[in-house]
Formats: C-alpha cells, sequence, structure tokens
C-alpha cells in the first residue's frame, strides 16, 4: 500500500525529514527522525481529490487539515476560513 523513500533531508539540529508515498506516488506522511528521540510522524492521511491536489491531511496531534478548490483549481480561501472560525482559530 506504502513504499518509503528516505530523501534524506537533513536539518540543522541534526533532524532529517522522511516521506512516505502511496502507490501512485503521491506524499502520504511525513516523519521526522532525531538522535536519540526516534521518528515523529508530523503529517498523515493525506487524501488526494481525483487528478488534482491534496485535499486533507491529518498533522502528528490528530487536527484534520481539509482543503476546498475552486473550478479554477484555487484554494477556497472563504471556506477555509470558515472551517477555521468554526474550529476557534482566528484568519487575518
Amino acid at each position: 500500500m506504502f513504499e518509503q523513500r528516505t530523501l534524506g533531508h537533513p536539518l540543522p539540529d541534526n533532524a532529517e525529514l522522511d516521506y512516505l508515498y502511496d502507490t501512485q506516488g503521491r506524499v502520504a506522511e511525513i516523519g521526522l527522525s532525531r538522535r536519540g528521540i526516534g521518528r515523529q510522524v508530523l503529517l498523515h492521511n493525506a487524501l488526494y481529490d481525483p487528478f488534482g491536489p491534496v485535499s486533507q491531511w491529518t498533522y502528528g496531534n490528530g487536527r484534520v487539515m481539509t482543503r476546498t478548490y475552486s473550478k479554477s483549481g484555487q484554494p477556497d480561501r472563504a471556506g477555509e476560513r470558515q472551517r477555521r472560525a468554526q474550529r476557534g482559530l482566528r484568519v487575518r
């Protein structure tokens, strides 16, 4: 179901990002490995619109982000502001 490719993106603090891909080659999960701490999932459960961009993902803390897009393929900012307001987040 998933294929892991470690691209080895080293960070200044000697941590390293790794990516887990779905069967279609799209990013499904992003992890961060730190020496002495192990691997932490930053983002997972990435879902994609058919023939399009990512539509939903879950952060490592369990918070889900959902995105909608206009007919022209641009992120729907009005819908995003409304969803954030419902969750108690302030958007400027």
